[in-house]
């Protein structure tokens, strides 16, 4: 799916390039080059959580394998 087809913002298409550039940039064979996964992880968690935030509830958003809401009753019954 191409960032143009999502309602969301050029700020966190931006963000979402970013991410997928330090991805890039990163490798796994060169110590030099290697990304801090865990913190790279952290910043698509963010990503994921503004993503669903922007798109709402009519839109299934996932990261890490669990569902990500946006719904505050919920976040609180889940995870408070």
């Amino acid at each position: 799916m191409d960032y143009a087809d999502l309602p969301i913002s050029a700020d966190l298409v931006a963000r979402f390039q970013r991410w997928t550039e330090w991805h890039d940039l990163s490798s796994t064979l060169d110590r030099r080059q290697a990304a801090d996964w865990e913190l790279h992880s952290l910043y698509a968690w963010g990503l994921a959580i503004d993503l669903k935030r922007e798109l709402g509830e009519d839109y299934y958003v996932e990261y890490g394998g669990r569902e990500i809401h946006d719904d505050p009753a919920y976040m609180r019954k889940h995870f408070g």
